[in-house]
Formats: structure tokens, sequence, C-alpha cells
């Protein structure tokens, strides 16, 4: 009853202060009836939210787009703001919410499907009494509205440690911060505190053992706030680490790589222009970014605002090695196959280009995989594919020190590379195909993988060429057409420019583009 008389009483000094003579506008739409932003980032419902109250603190808007939550976290007064829109009609005017000011209670972050509200809090696990270290709780929706807070409780949350800034990921997954008493690194203003983002995978009807992510993330300095995509490919928090735009605090992102790394972290306060950046947030569908910005004064954050931005930004600053000038790391065996078999010049003829998604047989070390990544750019795929596990963990240990973010190993069998289904707009092998012991078994096993339309394209040495080499190995462009056409191919074109080998394209027999 304690919490709940300060909690209001908070509030209502809050209105009083920040209140206006004009009543609450009309407003109709989605995210308020505000115009969407482009990619530079824009101040979010200008002279409206801010009537309330300061603005320091998380702005969130439920999955359906219908109920939003947002809160004022500076002394000396703090608030906690929600209004709704209900079916064809118009936002209502903000009222204070149900979270607790005396228990500290922010960082609201919805499930994927709207029924549950994260939040963190310090509210004792018997409901009453004096505040006590920070746990992540949630409340569960219901006709007749958010039911009483429950705590996730262990192994998520810990009597010795400070969780806090839940957020999750589409499949569950829930990432937070956790704030130890002592750690390895001390960090400044935090005595001996470590405070690092974890992770904790939803498996079986329950979180699994947090997990501490890596270096890529967490420094000796604070990292808050992280802001999960809905499908993990990268996440945003806050930190005041040196080397920001700001000298409080910044925003950073890293990229999830297609081998599950992620990449080191960079600084989109530096991109934005915007100073101390606080609480960011992610629409459900992962479309805009919300986030509060501005340094505190004299009159402390009052001039501070919510802001929002496309989140295309995000992914075209994707750290992706890919322009056409940049040196490759190769080894002398790779640059003798390449003087034979020059990769742009066999790009070319196969029309491999921007955005394409490739699976490449055989892909070894990824001698080939690294050009097919950096033609087809970041909008592109490539499966690179081998039957020898070592080979492949030595390319996604180079893919992750190159840079390249687009490669995906698939470990498969002799006579099926195991590609996903319906994805591929073409499969690419180069001096494998007379390695193969069942040629026709494993064309047939690629078909289910090409999109309509879709090609393989085969580099392989010709007889002819090769006289005098192991000849009773290379397959006779004779053999190759066969082949193919016992595998439901044809082979459309034969490119024989190359010094030792000759280029096959093949479709699907009786398919158009």
């Amino acid at each position: 009853m304690t919490a709940l008389l300060i909690g209001c009483l908070s509030v209502l000094f809050a209105a009083d202060a920040f209140s206006q003579d004009k009543p609450f506008p009309v407003l109709a739409g989605p995210y308020l009836g505000q115009r969407p932003p482009g990619v530079a980032p824009e101040v979010f419902a200008p002279g409206i939210l801010s009537r309330y109250s300061m603005l320091h603190g998380k702005l969130v808007f439920s999955p359906d787009g219908l109920e939003a939550f947002w809160t004022c976290n500076a002394a000396p007064v703090q608030s906690r703001w929600t209004t709704r829109q209900p079916p064809q009609g118009t936002w209502t005017t903000p009222e204070p919410a149900l979270f607790s000011i005396e228990y500290v209670e922010n960082s609201m972050a919805y499930s994927a499907d709207g029924k549950r509200l994260y939040f963190h809090s310090r509210r004792p696990l018997q409901g009453t009494g004096a505040p006590k270290d920070k746990d992540i709780w949630y409340r569960e929706r219901t006709s007749e509205g958010w039911r009483d807070p429950v705590p996730v409780g262990p192994p998520v949350d810990l009597s010795t440690t400070d969780e806090s800034a839940p957020y999750l990921a589409a499949d569950g997954t829930l990432f937070f911060t956790r704030q130890e008493s002592t750690g390895a690194h001390g960090a400044p203003g935090h005595g001996a505190a470590q405070i690092d983002i974890y992770y904790s995978e939803w498996k079986n009807g329950a979180y699994a053992e947090p997990v501490r992510m890596g270096p890529e993330i967490n420094s000796e300095y604070p990292e808050i706030d992280p802001v999960i995509a809905p499908d993990k490919n990268y996440l945003l928090f806050t930190s005041a680490r040196p080397g920001g735009y700001s000298r409080m605090m910044n925003l950073y992102v890293s990229y999830r790589t297609a081998d599950g790394r992620w990449t080191p972290a960079q600084c989109l306060s530096r991109t934005f222009g915007i100073d101390n950046i606080w609480f960011p947030s992610l629409s459900a569908d992962g479309a805009y970014l919300f986030f509060c910005g501005g340094y505190p004064t004299d009159k402390g954050y009052a001039d501070s605002r919510y802001y929002w931005v496309d989140a295309k930004i995000i992914e075209s600053l994707r750290p992706f090695k890919g322009d056409p000038g940049q040196q490759l790391e190769i080894n002398q065996e790779e640059k003798n196959g390449n003087e034979l078999q020059p990769p742009d010049k066999v790009m070319d003829a196969a029309g491999i280009r921007a955005g394409l998604v490739i699976g490449e047989v055989g892909s070894g070390k990824g001698r080939y995989a690294v050009y097919l990544a950096r033609r087809v750019g970041p909008e592109g795929k490539i499966y690179a594919n081998d039957i020898d596990e070592k080979s492949l963990a030595f390319l996604k240990d180079r893919c992750h020190k190159q840079g390249f973010v687009n490669i995906e190993t698939v470990l498969g069998t002799t006579d099926d590379p195991l590609f996903p289904k319906g994805k591929l707009d073409m499969v690419f092998m180069t001096w494998v195909y007379h390695h193969l012991e069942h040629p026709v078994t494993l064309l047939r096993n690629l078909v289910p993988s090409l999109k309509p339309g879709g090609t393989v394209v085969i580099v392989d040495p010709d007889p002819v060429k090769n006289k005098g080499g192991k000849s009773p190995e290379n397959r006779s462009p004779d053999r190759i057409r066969r082949e193919a056409g016992e595998a439901g191919f044809e082979v459309v074109r034969i490119e024989t420019f190359l010094k030792l080998d000759n280029l096959y394209v093949l479709k699907v027999h009786g398919q158009d583009d």
C-alpha cells in the first residue's frame, strides 16, 4: 500500500508539473498517428508526450500497436504513463500506468504475442515491504487487463545480483543486463561491479541457464538496455565505454553472422549525431527504432526527446567486406587455382550478380566462397557445403576474421549437399564434379533446393585440354550432358574460355526463367 501511495503521489506531482491547458490531441493510426520517419532520426510526437513528464525512460508499443507505455526515471519527479487506441478509435488521454515508482519498475518489453509484459523491479518476492535487488518480472494479459506481477525467478533472477532491462526475441529468448557486486573488471562509477549483457533461451516451457555475451559486446564498462532484433540478426545496447560519440551514454549495435557469432560493436550514436542516447526499443515487426536522447541540464531531463528512425539504417550499416576493391586474404594454393579459374571472369560467365542466393557444392576452406559472397553482396547469401567438418570449421573462422556475414556453412553427404529447400537461385561447383561417385544422384538432390528457373553451374576439367593430366577422372562434355539429362537437367550453355576447364550451365528440363 505504501509503494502504491508513493507511486500515485509522484505521478500526480508529475501530472501537475507538466500538464498543459491544451487537451490531448485527437490522434489515430499506428504510433500515435505520426508520419513514419526515414533513415535519419526524427523527434517522435513532438510536444505531445513531453506534456506529461520529462522524457527519460523507455517507450514501447504493443505488438498490435494499440497500446503504449513510457516512463520518466529522472529525479526528483518520476512517472509511468500509458495510452491506448481502441479499434477504429483514437488514442486515449495518457494516464498513470500500473508500474511502481518506489520499486523502480521500468524497461517494459512485450512478448512477441503481446500476452506478457516484462519489466524490472525492486519489488520484494512476497509482494510488500522494502525494496530489494532488481529482478525481472512480468504481467500476463487477460480479457480484463493485466494480472499481478510474477517474478521470472532462477536461473535468470539471482539473489546476489541485479537483473534488469529485459527484452525478448520472437522465439522467446530473453536478453537482459546483470550487475554483479564484484566482477573481473571494474567500471567507472560502479565500484567493483561488472555490468554485462546476458541471454537465456526459452526451452521446454522454462528459461535456460543464462549465457554472458562475449567481448564483441561486453567490456569492462557498463553495457545496459539490450534490444534484440525479432529474428536475432542484431543486438542494440547502450554503454558509457570510451570512444563513443557522446561524453555520456552511446548506442551500439553488434550483428549476428551466419555462423552464429557476433561482430564487434559499432557506435550508432555517431551515425545518428545525437548525444546521450538511452532506452532503445524496436517496434514488434522490427521496422522502427525508438530511443531517448539529450543531455541533462540544470532543469534535469526537461530537454530530452524521444526519437524514432527507420530500422533499415541499421541493416545498411552491417559490416561487410564485399566491395570489389578489397584485397582478400588468400594463400598460395588458392592463388594458383585462381590463376587458372579467375573468379571475376568465371562469375561473369555464370551470371552471378548482387542479391543472388547460391549454394556451393564442395566449398572446402572457401577458395571460391569468399568471392561468391563478395559478388552477391549483403542482400545475397552463400550456402557453403562440404562433407569435411574441419574444412567447414576453417571456413567459419575465415568468415569471422574477414567479416563475411553472408556465408552459412552446410555439412552434407557425398550424394546430397543438404541445401535448404526452394531457396537457391544457383548451385555452383568448381573442380568438384569429376570427383563425384554418383553425379546423377547428387544432381537429382539439387532440384528441390532450386527456385523456379534456378541454374546449376559446373566448372570442371576438359579431357582434351588436360592431355597428359588426370584425364580418366575428367568427364567429357557429352558425358556431362548425358548425366545431366538422367538427373532431369539440360545443359543450356557451355563456355570454353578457361585454359584447362569448361563452364557448364544447367537448368531443370522444361523450366523457363
